[in-house]
C-alpha cells in the first residue's frame, strides 16, 4: 500500500470513528472517541490516534475531569509515539503526573513519569529525563498481573537513548537489556528484537566493533526469521558504518544494498524520508571511501540540509 492510501485509509477510520458517536452525548462520544484512540495507538497508529484526539479537542471543556485527564494522558502517549512531533512544554504532564498520582493505577502513573521524561527528553534536559524515567519504573509493579510491561520496555528503552546520547554508554547497554527482557514480557517481538539492535549503537560508542556485528547480524537474522524484512534491513546502518570505518567496502556496499531495497526508507525518487536523512552521510563516505569524489560531494550536500 503506497503512503497516500495508507494515509486515507485511517483518515477513513477517523471520520467513521466520528461519526458512530454523532447520536451519542458528549460524554459518551468522548468515551467513545478516547477508546478508539487507545486501540489506534495500540496498533502502532500513532498520528491517526493523535489526529483523532486532535478532532475532539472541543468537547474536552465540558467533560468531566477524569476524561479530561483521560484526554490529555492519550494525547501526550500519541505525541510521545510520533515521529513528527515533539514536546514543547511540561506544564500539562506535570498535571497528569499529579492528577494520576491521586486517581490512577500503578499503570497510569508509570505511564504519566515515562510521558514527563519523554518532554524533558525533547526539551533538552537529561538529567530531569533519566530522573523522570528511573520514577517510572519505581511505579511498575511487575508482580502483577496486569503490569504493562509494554510501556515499561519503552521506558527502559528511552532512557537507553537518553543516557547513550549523554556518553554514557555502558549504562544505556543495561537499559537496552532490560527493555528487551520488558518487551518479551510483553510478547512484544519486534520492541524486543529493537532493543537489541540499540544495543549495537551502545557497542559502537564504546568502540567495541566486534560485538556490533555479532549483534547487528544476529538481529538482522530472527527479523528476517519472524517475516520483518523492513525492520531486519533498519537493523543494519551501525554495522555499515562500522565496515565504513574499516575500509571494508565491499561488506559496506552489501549491507547498503539490502538497506536501501528493504527499509522501505525511500520514496520513488530514490530520496530518503523525513528524519532519515542521516544515510545520506552513509552515501557519501561510501563514495569517498572509493575515490568517487563527485558523488561523495553529491550526498554529502544533502546530509547537511
Amino acid at each position: 500500500m503506497n503512503m497516500f492510501a495508507h494515509g486515507v485509509s485511517h483518515l477513513i477510520i477517523i471520520l467513521a470513528a466520528l461519526a458512530a458517536c454523532a447520536a451519542c452525548s458528549d460524554n459518551a462520544k468522548m468515551a467513545a472517541v478516547l477508546d478508539r484512540a487507545d486501540s489506534l495507538l495500540a496498533d502502532g497508529h500513532a498520528d491517526s490516534s493523535y489526529i483523532l484526539i486532535e478532532s475532539a479537542g472541543n468537547m474536552v471543556a465540558d467533560c468531566p475531569k477524569s476524561q479530561r485527564m483521560r484526554y490529555e494522558l492519550l494525547k501526550a502517549k500519541a505525541l510521545g509515539k510520533s515521529d513528527v512531533r515533539v514536546f514543547t512544554s511540561d506544564s500539562t504532564v506535570k498535571e497528569l503526573v499529579s492528577y494520576y498520582d491521586s486517581h490512577g493505577n500503578r499503570n497510569e502513573r508509570m505511564l504519566a513519569r515515562y510521558l514527563l521524561g519523554c518532554v524533558y527528553r525533547d526539551l533538552g534536559d537529561a538529567p530531569r529525563a533519566i530522573g523522570c524515567y528511573r520514577d517510572a519504573v519505581e511505579m511498575a509493579d511487575t508482580a502483577s498481573a496486569d503490569c504493562d510491561w509494554l510501556t515499561l520496555s519503552r521506558v527502559y528503552g528511552q532512557m537507553a537513548r537518553v543516557l547513550n546520547l549523554s556518553d554514557c554508554p555502558l549504562y544505556g547497554l543495561e537499559q537496552e537489556r532490560l527493555a528487551a527482557k520488558a518487551a518479551w514480557k510483553a510478547k512484544d517481538t519486534i520492541l524486543a528484537l529493537q532493543a537489541y539492535s540499540y544495543m549495537a549503537d551502545a557497542y559502537y560508542a564504546m568502540n567495541n566493533e566486534d560485538s556490533v556485528i555479532s549483534i547487528s547480524k544476529k538481529v538482522y537474522r530472527y527479523f528476517k526469521k519472524f517475516g520483518y524484512d523492513d525492520y531486519a534491513a533498519k537493523s543494519l546502518p551501525t554495522v555499515i558504518y562500522v565496515y565504513l570505518n574499516g575500509g571494508q567496502y565491499d561488506e559496506a556496499r552489501k549491507y547498503m544494498a539490502i538497506f536501501e531495497k528493504e527499509a522501505g526508507l525511500f520514496d520513488d525518487k530514490g530520496d530518503m524520508s523525513h528524519g532519515k536523512e542521516f544515510y545520506y552521510d552513509v552515501k557519501g563516505r561510501y563514495y569517498q571511501g572509493i575515490g568517487k569524489s563527485d558523488s561523495a560531494f553529491y550526498y554529502f550536500r544533502f546530509s547537511m540540509v
